[in-house]
């Protein structure tokens, strides 16, 4: 596997570390003037949207590497 292939593993999977994270620890930072719960949809939906991004992507990578 080519070491670009790695790398872009790695990164996806820090983003969505990141956004999992940020879903739980951003609206307990949040005052309830800020909107804490519009926060934690978005993040919610960002993670959901990108952590099955890379269940996609990691299935059709294992796929190829399978032929």
């Amino acid at each position: 596997m080519p070491a670009w292939k790695v790398l872009f593993i790695f990164v996806f999977a820090s983003v969505c570390f990141a956004l999992a994270l940020g879903t739980i620890v951003v609206p307990l930072a949040l005052d309830t003037e800020d909107h804490p719960w519009l926060w934690f949809a978005g993040l919610l939906l960002g993670s959901i949207c990108m952590g099955t991004l890379f269940a996609l992507y990691l299935q059709r990578e294992d796929r190829k590497l399978k032929r």
